[in-house]
């Protein structure tokens, strides 16, 4: 009768891991695997060399085929070089094989490992690829809102297998927190010919939002044409939470309600956000920024770039709480702004250029950035 050495479970007779916590089964002799020299069981450091203990070589190519059926839940994130578990976004170097160096490493915060499935019913998730954010999609049309949970992006994600489905809905909206750290989402392509029987009416990343959402520090680059739909904007098409440190960069293009930013946006907060690319519409509510705003709190913003609509909100209906310190650049609008103007920092009255933003000749254009962005 044999038992874990870490969690105590009695063991099947021949097990070489447990199948509780997936710890290694101890064998009796164990090799390490730094110098060749021969230890004895339960030995966790080489009174040789000082290594780590490692399984022989014998065992080795059995437990690194456990290691590959059992993906690990602690990825690796590109910014810090540190590991993130995906449970509880707890961020930790990897520097802890404190019992083998072949042996599955766990969250120190809440013991997670041995699982490639993300929980999504936790407070706090992090999502490191493609396939998490399409699931993230899935998960908020099947009626997860996500209201009180924080979704965060370890690192840039490329989406790289075909059209974009907007996270959220006409039915069902996202309504938790975004933090994308100052990562990018690259590569945003929705395509919705005249044709097309079947289409999202709100279109973008996010496709609606409820009045819980924070959606934060952010970048977007997308390439939108939406011949049919309602609200359509780079980062989401309707909008009723809060934004802020976000930008798009791209082409957005539809019929009406329509911004590089914001397709739709009602009673809202965004701050320290902007736009620079294509912006065309073909009826109403057109917008460097936002297409259709109305009783909402605009801080901080600009758009640059080739707009068919108005400066930085195409319409604005009811109550506009403040547009405040925008800035803008519109071919073809009457009121622009210099190009020039637009890369000098004394164009953006108040703005806060020693911990949210920079400009630099070299970089965006020359136009504003965040200090936050990555790219």
């Amino acid at each position: 009768m044999a038992f874990c050495n870490d969690c105590g479970k009695q063991l099947d007779v021949g097990a070489k891991f447990c199948d509780e916590c997936g710890a290694a089964v101890k064998v009796k002799e164990l090799v390490c695997n730094t110098c060749g020299n021969k230890l004895k069981e339960g030995v966790k450091f080489c009174n040789e060399c000082g290594a780590t203990t490692s399984a022989s070589p014998v065992q080795v190519q059995s437990q690194l085929s456990a290691i590959e059926i059992h993906a690990q839940t602690l990825r690796s994130t590109q910014k810090t070089g540190c590991k993130t578990c995906v449970r509880c976004g707890k961020q930790f170097e990897d520097d802890t094989p404190k019992k083998g160096m072949f042996e599955l490493p766990k969250c120190p915060e809440c013991r997670n490992k041995l699982t490639d499935d993300i929980d999504w019913s936790a407070e706090m998730i992090t999502i490191t690829s493609e396939k998490d954010l399409k699931e993230l999609a899935d998960e908020v049309i099947n009626g997860n809102d996500f209201n009180g949970k924080t979704i965060i992006l370890a690192n840039d994600i490329e989406i790289e297998d075909g059209e974009w489905e907007p996270i959220g809905g006409e039915k069902n909206r996202f309504n938790g927190t975004f933090d994308g750290r100052g990562n990018v989402i690259k590569n945003i392509c929705i395509n919705i010919d005249s044709s097309r029987s079947s289409f999202p009416k709100d279109i973008g990343l996010f496709g609606k939002t409820g009045m819980n959402t924070t959606i934060k520090n952010l970048g977007v680059m997308v390439n939108i044409t939406a011949k049919k739909g309602v609200r359509i904007g780079g980062l989401v098409g309707a909008n009723r939470g809060k934004i802020e440190n976000c930008y798009v960069r791209g082409t957005v293009e539809g019929e009406e309600s329509v911004g590089g930013l914001v397709g739709s946006d009602d009673d809202s907060e965004i701050s320290n956000c902007y736009f620079y690319g294509i912006v065309n519409g073909g009826k109403d509510f057109v917008g460097g920024l936002i297409g259709f705003c109305c009783s909402s709190t605009i801080k901080n913003c600009y758009a640059s770039g080739n707009v068919n609509g108005g400066m930085v909100i195409g319409k604005k209906s009811g109550f506009l709480s403040g547009l405040a310190n925008c800035e803008y650049r519109i071919i073809g609008d009457k009121d622009l702004k210099a190009e020039g103007a637009m890369r000098q920092q004394s164009t953006y009255k108040e703005w806060d250029f020693e911990n949210t933003w920079a400009i630099e000749p070299d970089r965006n254009n020359g136009f504003p950035y965040l200090k936050s962005q990555s790219a």
